[in-house]
């Protein structure tokens, strides 16, 4: 007989309380708005919502045979308490749940936060499922717990029947440079699936094949799925003529206004740090400039009182902003809460800081592209600037074995 370790209500809460930390902490990855310490306070809550759960699951009261299917972040609550309880029943009632890109996503990291001798039963069930989905996560999984990718087994990958595993296969062959694809990368270099071939081109700059750059270029030149992605690899691949080339290219064309401040944003130069001031004047683009602004400069909008009170901005301003979002697809979830920027204070900061920044050279959080600086990047900077540095750092050793 089962006896329930909390009182109803408390379970009932419990029921939505870790599928939904895990999706404010998916969410905060990619967002502007935190930084390292961030991440970590947001994992130690969700850890404390899963010690919740195996309680309750070692007391014969399952809270995650309750968890609705249809929520962001119930695969992960449903699967990472089923590896943690030993459930592999459980394990397979999220995998055979898994009806959309996002579920690989939540099963993948319910893997990567499990010890690998634990999580690697669970990954070898998945490795070769019948759905892509579960394929992916295995995938993912197993390039985050270990260098030693398994060739017999990635290899039939890069030529599976979902274009969604191959593209999954090439993102970790990326990721951990295994140069030793190299030649399989080539091959998708030229693949017709559009989705396959920029993923090759992706993957093949960060392993240190040549004859990824012209591929990859050819994804910055019109608006395409990929634009946003590739522009964030391109400018480290470029040098300083070309990238004033490119960032000209780009802010001529007829692209978002999401693209062009992304784009001042990933060349870095401090040249471009006036044009992003005047963008500020104007409601369409400051708080996109504020991020590019901080993106090149390190400066904290908040902390350094360069923002201004959103009660000021006129209502009729943000609610035509908002709706502007909704119809721009590359508009982020993070984009609400951005800072509005006060100009003439931002003016002054860049008058006084303007000094600091020596044009001709790219900057990422107010720091040169050193491997030093990009370290320090990593430890403090936000997620966005985190990543981005991670992304230059894999680039300085492409092609190492």
């Amino acid at each position: 007989m089962s006896s329930t370790p909390f009182a109803s209500g408390i379970q009932s809460q419990l029921r939505h309380d870790l599928p939904y930390a895990w999706f404010r902490w998916h969410q905060a990855v990619l967002s502007p708005q935190f930084r390292k310490q961030h991440l970590v306070e947001m994992n130690d809550r969700l850890e404390a919502y899963l010690d919740c759960y195996l309680i309750s699951e070692a007391s014969g009261s399952s809270i995650a045979e309750t968890v609705k299917l249809e929520d962001w972040g119930a695969i992960f609550a449903i699967g990472i308490t089923a590896i943690l309880s030993g459930d592999m029943p459980g394990f397979q009632r999220a995998v055979e749940a898994m009806t959309d890109p996002r579920h690989s996503e939540e099963l993948s990291d319910a893997l990567c936060r499990i010890e690998f001798k634990i999580a690697r039963p669970y990954l070898l069930e998945i490795a070769h499922h019948p759905n892509p989905l579960a394929r992916i996560a295995a995938i993912k999984a197993a390039g985050y717990h270990t260098q030693e990718i398994n060739e017999t087994w990635l290899t039939p990958m890069l030529q599976d029947a979902s274009s969604e595993v191959r593209i999954a296969a090439l993102e970790i062959i990326g990721d951990n440079q295994l140069s030793v694809f190299a030649p399989n990368v080539r091959t998708l270099l030229t693949a017709e699936d559009e989705a396959i071939r920029f993923s090759a081109a992706y993957a093949g700059s960060l392993i240190g094949i040549e004859e990824a750059y012209p591929v990859l270029t050819s994804f910055c030149s019109q608006e395409n799925p990929y634009l946003r992605k590739a522009l964030g690899l391109l400018y480290s691949l470029l040098e300083h003529d070309a990238i004033l080339c490119a960032i000209d290219r780009i802010q001529d064309g007829d692209f978002s206004i999401r693209i062009k401040t992304y784009n001042i944003a990933m060349a870095g130069l401090p040249e471009k740090i006036p044009h992003l001031i005047d963008w500020m004047k104007n409601p369409e683009y400051a708080q996109l400039a504020v991020e590019a602004f901080s993106f090149i400069t390190g400066a904290d909008f908040i902390e350094e009182d360069l923002d201004q009170s959103p009660q000021e901005i006129a209502g009729y301003v943000k609610r035509r902003l908002k709706q502007d979002r909704k119809q721009d697809h590359w508009s982020q979830a993070y984009e609400d809460d951005l800072p509005w920027p006060n100009p003439e204070a931002v003016e002054v900061w860049w008058e006084n800081n303007q000094s600091r920044f020596q044009p001709g050279t790219r900057y990422l959080a107010g720091r040169t592209l050193t491997e030093e600086n990009l370290r320090q990047v990593i430890e403090v900077g936000t997620q966005p600037q985190r990543l981005q540095a991670e992304l230059i750092i894999h680039l300085y050793h492409a092609g190492e074995i």
